[in-house]
């Protein structure tokens, strides 16, 4: 079970290479690689790669001629598609780690909105998943996708894996919540928003907050809150800042069973209901005493009365990716580049 596991990994590596091929050739038979170079490029052994051959063989996508080689079948681009791909850019999105297989509310946003506006330029646009966490492997993976250009969206991306991307020829642009210096990065202007949630609350008088998600990619707004507190005279108590991974919302029923002061509560990351079902249990009121600030995509249509709210814009967020990655496909030589956008904060 396992061997046929890594076949099929194995294998969807070298179909998607061989389909690419097609869509480059423009209708010209073009020859592959040999067996020997195509198990060098996709790190595996030359019986998958045959074995992988004799399937996209069966299947009509290679013709095998031989004591000359295989070639790609030109006419199975035509047949399905005619020529309204020929010429399309190739353009890669990768979400995380490459190995993401539960897309939520985030990630399906991004994802709609880059897809909506990669194939409207239009170009083709391919998903990517990586199968391992080596440096090496995974910019082997990439450049066999044979891309004009790569979008990458992730908190954790690592600068040195998208340099020697681009040092081999391929545009990157990567997607996150905060600045990624060396690189091509577009990302939500999170410091910003810290600061005009810190000014909001001190307008309102509001000097004890809780802070639901005091991690890594949630707590991007963490610094400038704090700053803009203690720059006004009123430093917050940062064990009220909770990032325990899985219990923050119960550490937060438990400070207001205790009756600790809490007069804001600032939620990047959980549904707006159970944080609202919490303060009604208790019968606490939440709209005089206390103010809500909730990440917009995670509101569903809940109103908060005297809350608020900042909702990511995805649209802007994906215009500035793309815009920025055909730039760079036509010049290649442009010096990196941060492009921050906005995030609004809106009184609900």
């Amino acid at each position: 079970m396992a061997e046929k596991k890594t076949f099929s990994a194995e294998y969807m590596k070298i179909r998607r290479y061989v389909l690419n091929r097609i869509h480059r050739a423009c209708g010209k038979p073009i020859q592959l690689p040999t067996a020997q170079e195509l198990a060098k490029q996709f790190g595996c052994s030359r019986p998958t790669v045959s074995k992988a051959m004799k399937t996209l063989t069966d299947d009509g996508y290679v013709i095998g001629k031989p004591g000359i080689g295989s070639f790609i079948n030109p006419a199975i681009e035509e047949c399905q598609k005619g020529s309204l791909l020929e010429g399309m850019p190739i353009i890669g999105i990768i979400f995380g780690d490459g190995m993401v297989v539960h897309y939520e509310l985030f990630f399906g946003e991004v994802l709609a909105q880059i897809l909506e506006q990669v194939i409207h330029r239009p170009a083709v646009l391919h998903i990517i998943n990586l199968t391992s966490s080596s440096r090496e492997r995974i910019i082997r993976e990439i450049l066999a996708e044979d891309l004009d250009g790569l979008i990458w969206e992730g908190p954790q991306l690592d600068p040195g894996t998208i340099s020697e991307l681009r040092r081999h020829g391929l545009p990157v642009v990567t997607m996150r919540s905060e600045p990624l210096p060396g690189c091509d990065n577009v990302y939500f202007d999170m410091p910003a928003l810290g600061t005009e949630i810190a000014r909001k609350l001190l307008a309102r008088g509001r000097r004890q907050v809780v802070f639901l998600a005091d991690r890594k990619p949630w707590n991007t707004a963490r610094d400038t809150l704090l700053k803009t507190f203690a720059e006004a005279g009123v430093p917050l108590n940062e064990k009220l800042f909770l990032n325990s991974c899985n219990s923050r919302l119960e550490k937060l029923r438990e400070i207001l069973e205790l009756g600790v002061p809490v007069d804001a509560v600032i939620n990047p990351l959980f549904m707006v209901e159970k944080v609202v079902e919490i303060f009604d249990s208790l019968g606490i009121d939440r709209n005089e005493k206390c103010t809500l600030v909730n990440n917009a995509i995670y509101r569903e249509k809940i109103s908060i009365p005297g809350g608020l709210y900042y909702e990511p814009p995805f649209r802007e967020y994906a215009a500035a990716a793309v815009d920025r990655l055909f730039t760079l496909m036509n010049n290649k030589d442009l010096p990196p580049e941060q492009i921050p956008i906005p995030v609004p904060l809106v009184e609900s």
